[in-house]
């Protein structure tokens, strides 16, 4: 099954970078291009990128992410855009937790760093084999989410987004090296939130579950105060998820209450949770 896209928005604020991108003739960073076109870094990636891909793809036979070739191989966001001089960032691969890596012969313990390790994708082909110490792995959507989260019995790795294909590469190798494990996504309970989800277990095939995901977040009075409310573009995404078998309950309640919650308070109030008083919670911070 391939990765479905949400439907685009056609508005002003998609034909506005539509507009810049293909009359750019300089290098340039995502979020670079996002200040220029809306003042704001993250609203081109939040909004709008995945429906200028779709645009460009269709008028200028870019292939798109969620097309195959006849090998199977997905063709990313990223790529669409190089052919505009807009990129992501350099990319590094961050994991935590008791794992080791095999790198050129010789095996890497990541278990004594306590912030984990990052490594640049070009390290990647290096890689010979990753061994799970635990039975738990889980990716985690925001930074302050995967810096916040420690637990004994899980590897975590950070993801930023929707996986690009170095990350793609390196989960399905973790998932071919540790079959018996279990696979976890934690993410926004939003609908950018659960198309990453989607995106992620389309792209690598491996059937990863929800981590506080659901709509009993949504109920939990000690988030209540950080509940935000759906605006129409939300709305508009969430179609296609509600009907979905994995995220029909959340969507419904979230639809019905007209309410969205980011992951960072859930991380924190989990860890609170863990270490209870402060200075336990924050001793190797």
């Amino acid at each position: 099954m391939l990765w479905k896209m949400p439907k685009c928005i056609y508005n002003n604020d998609l034909f506005r970078v539509l507009s810049f991108v293909e009359h750019n003739q300089k290098l340039m960073y995502i979020r670079e291009v996002s200040m220029l076109v809306y003042g704001d870094s993250k609203y081109f990636e939040n909004n709008t990128l995945e429906s200028l891909c779709a645009l460009l793809q269709k008028y200028n036979t870019v292939p798109i992410f969620g097309q195959t070739f006849s090998d199977g191989e997905y063709i990313f966001s990223d790529e669409i855009l190089k052919k505009y001089y807009v990129y992501k960032e350099p990319q590094k691969i961050s994991i935590r937790g008791k794992a080791l890596i095999r790198m050129c012969g010789k095996d890497i313990d990541i278990s004594g760093f306590d912030e984990g390790i990052e490594f640049t994708v070009s390290e990647l082909s290096k890689i010979e084999c990753v061994q799970l110490l635990v039975p738990i792995f889980m990716t985690i959507e925001n930074r302050t989410s995967y810096l916040r989260y420690k637990k004994e019995n899980t590897v975590t790795f950070y993801l930023g987004g929707y996986a690009n294909r170095d990350q793609r590469d390196f989960i399905k190798k973790i998932y071919e090296d540790n079959p018996g494990v279990t696979y976890l996504h934690f993410g926004d309970i939003d609908a950018g939130g659960f198309w990453i989800h989607h995106h992620l277990c389309q792209v690598t095939g491996v059937p990863f579950g929800m981590f506080h995901m659901s709509f009993q977040e949504l109920k939990n009075s000690e988030y209540r105060k950080c509940l935000h409310p759906l605006t129409e573009g939300d709305i508009t995404r969430m179609q296609e998820l509600a009907v979905m078998p994995e995220y029909r309950d959340v969507i419904k309640y979230m639809l019905e209450h007209r309410v969205k919650l980011e992951q960072e308070i859930i991380s924190l109030k989990l860890m609170e949770r863990v270490f209870g008083n402060r200075s336990k919670f924050y001793k190797n911070h």
